[in-house]
């Protein structure tokens, strides 16, 4: 018997990594009641489908009655409406719900909520499991409050009637051009399959994972690929199309390269849709007119209804969406996938899937070369590739995958030639890193190319540090002088931000105010980042899958951190070695200060949509995605060291902890 367990034991050691994964799984389910999941409701919205939706706030204060009617067509079993407070503002009192049967005038339901309970911008569900619509009733739902002051009272989103079936009235007073966002519920069993389905797929992934490690003993930069595959599948599938960060604009932006490469063009600046990927569009991406959607069981419900795989119709329909002027280059992969889904008349979804699936597959490839590639550090530059930001980023509908993965490559490829491990097919590498990192987000890594400084005192002939540098800051410095005119163009041309989030002239700074009073801004980002410490990391890591909403207890998150710590560390086994890299102070000090520069242009950037007075706003943590290799690979032989066998230890428990990421994660999202 223990000849067997010595023969067999990597096996038996995954085998009960994954037992205890699904008896955590089991527990888990158990402990968070079931019956939340089984009992999710989701929104067959009643908002209009008009090409433009306008956005009107009606603010609620005592003595007001703002109400709607409608008709349901379906088994009624809760009602939502949409709920807006602006940034910053404190609000009082109470907010008064009430449905009235029109026809018998009986108030079948009834309830109120604090105002000052809820978030910036959020969807209220009232549950109505005791209350009986009748399909084919008329009922009227009505709002009022108990807030004598405006400043303080909350406000209903509301937006133009287009095609709603049903009477809006203020005070009375019928309004024909507008409609409350209001949605109706009904029950459905399938989130709970959604979240055994994904739960028994992390599991499989990370079982696939761990054999690659410990029976075919793979080296790093493959078990990074297949990780990066793998678990980057798995994300996608938790984020819904349209609700990661900015998936709508980048969404836009790769559909109208796609119509350049298919010959279709987008006519007068105007981006052009096959009508049915139009649809998928306006109903999951652009929800209530806003590049947010929340992550909630209502988007895989959307989705299941939605579905073909096969296009119905495919006629081109002008939409008033402007084509933006993003560079081409960190959409390839998206373009790509886009283009091939039309040319096989893929349906919508499929088509949205295909896309992300080959920028999840490119990632994977230029992550899994700078693994190669780096002479140090390769666990750890794949751990902060595998945490949950990150792959939420590359397999969300966003370029930041890309600049995640020419930013790594970059340091990679700059860490080899410090110490003597490139060659010719590094330096092109180099380039074409450089190259990615110029097209993404118009310049603002331009401060990786002081990472240069210390190369002058590498170990190359003056022939090869000149190739090096010409190299680089020829292909980089184009590709950033172009972005930057972007940019200029945006900031000085004085398009500033009010708190309520409209653009307002003199409500918010300008890039003039860093210029003149630097002292103050490099105070207002120390500040900015005191106040939002918690946020900063968690979101790096991985607390907020979905814009800025929470999805994971940040207590979740915090092996993640620990891990990637340990994993930084020189081995033992590299001290001692006859190849030792030995990261020197010179080098140490060009990663911090670049880290530091592009943080900097970060809040700088950031400042314009800052309103006057406050800290700086919209910075969020996968901003810094990027640069932690600059931090991190500092932590390398700093003087502690651990064995190879931890190393190894400490990848598979990255890995594993997945697990439980993702169950908070699914979980979240199934019950929010």
């Amino acid at each position: 018997m223990s000849d067997f367990i010595r023969t067999h034991k990597r096996i038996l050691y995954i085998l009960g990594l994954v037992f205890l994964s699904a008896l955590f799984v089991v527990l888990g389910k158990k402990s968070i009641k079931t019956d939340k999941i089984e009992n999710r409701v989701y929104s067959i919205h009643a908002h209009n489908d008009k090409e433009t939706d306008n956005i009107y706030y009606q603010k609620l204060v005592k003595g007001d009655r703002v109400s709607q009617t409608f008709t349901p067509d379906t088994k009624v079993d809760g009602v939502s409406f949409e709920f807006h407070r602006g940034q910053g503002s404190e609000l009082s009192g109470r907010t008064y719900m009430t449905i009235t049967d029109k026809k018998s005038g009986a108030v079948v339901y009834e309830d109120a909520y604090d105002n000052n309970a809820f978030p910036m911008d959020t969807l209220v569900d009232f549950k109505l499991y005791d209350t009986n619509l009748t399909v084919g009733h008329e009922y009227e739902i009505a709002f009022t409050s108990d807030v004598e002051n405006e400043s303080n009272a909350p406000m209903l989103y509301l937006q133009d009637a287009g095609r709603y079936k049903g009477t809006f009235t203020v005070n009375g007073q019928e309004d024909t051009s507008r409609a409350l966002c209001l949605g109706v519920f009904r029950h459905s069993q399938l989130p709970s399959k959604i979240f055994d389905a994904m739960m028994m797929l992390v599991i499989l992934v990370v079982m696939l994972i761990l054999i690659a490690m410990f029976v075919k003993s793979m080296p790093v930069h493959r078990i990074c690929m297949l990780s990066c595959i793998g678990l980057g599948i798995v994300y996608m599938l938790i984020v819904a199309p349209g609700k990661g960060c900015d998936s709508a604009y980048h969404y836009e932006v790769a559909y109208s390269y796609a119509n350049n490469v298919l010959f279709k063009g987008n006519p007068g600046g105007k981006l052009a849709m096959r009508a049915d990927d139009y649809e998928f569009y306006k109903k999951n991406f652009r929800i209530n007119d806003s590049y947010y959607g929340l992550m909630s069981a209502d988007a895989y419900m959307d989705l299941n209804d939605t579905a073909s795989l096969f296009v119905k119709d495919s006629s081109m329909v002008m939409t008033l969406i402007e084509t933006g002027n993003e560079n081409f280059v960190p959409y390839i992969p998206y373009i790509a996938g886009i283009a091939i889904g039309r040319l096989l008349h893929l349906g919508a979804l499929p088509t949205v899937y295909l896309a992300r699936l080959f920028g999840i597959i490119v990632f994977a490839l230029i992550i899994g070369l700078a693994v190669k590639i780096i002479p140090a550090g390769k666990e750890a530059l794949m751990l902060l590739a595998l945490m949950p930001m990150t792959l939420q980023e590359y397999s969300a509908f966003s370029y930041d995958g890309m600049c995640i993965a020419a930013a790594f490559l970059f340091v990679a490829c700059w860490l080899a030639f410090m110490h003597d491990r490139a060659d010719r097919r590094t330096l092109i590498m180099w380039i074409v890193a450089a190259v990615l990192l110029g097209a993404c987000k118009k310049g603002t890594y331009i401060f990786f190319l002081l990472l240069l400084v210390p190369v002058t005192r590498a170990h190359m002939t003056r022939k090869k540090k000149a190739a090096v540098g010409g190299s680089m800051i020829a292909s980089a410095v184009v590709f950033n002088i172009i972005s930057y005119a972007v940019v200029a163009a945006e900031a000085f041309g004085l398009r500033i931000m009010a708190a309520d989030g409209g653009y307002l002239p003199g409500s918010s700074y300008t890039l003039s105010y860093a210029v003149e009073h630097p002292f103050k801004f490099i105070l207002m980002c120390i500040g900015s980042i005191i106040e939002k410490a918690d946020y900063y990391f968690g979101s790096i890591i991985g607390t907020h899958l979905s814009a800025n909403i929470q999805t994971v207890p940040i207590a979740v998150v915090v092996p993640f951190f620990v891990l990637i710590i340990i994993a930084a560390m020189e081995t033992f086994e590299e001290r001692t070695s006859d190849n030792r890299i030995i990261i020197n102070t010179s080098e140490r000090l060009a990663m911090l200060v670049s880290f530091f520069m592009s943080s900097l242009v970060m809040f700088f950037m950031m400042q314009v949509s800052t309103p006057v007075g406050w800290n700086i706003d919209g910075v969020t943590g996968r901003y810094f995605l990027p640069v932690l290799p600059l931090v991190v690979l500092c932590l390398y032989n700093c003087g502690v060291t651990v064995t190879k066998n931890t190393k190894e230890k400490v990848v598979a428990a990255f890995v594993c902890w997945h697990i439980a990421e993702v169950f908070y994660a699914v979980w979240a999202v199934l019950v929010r």
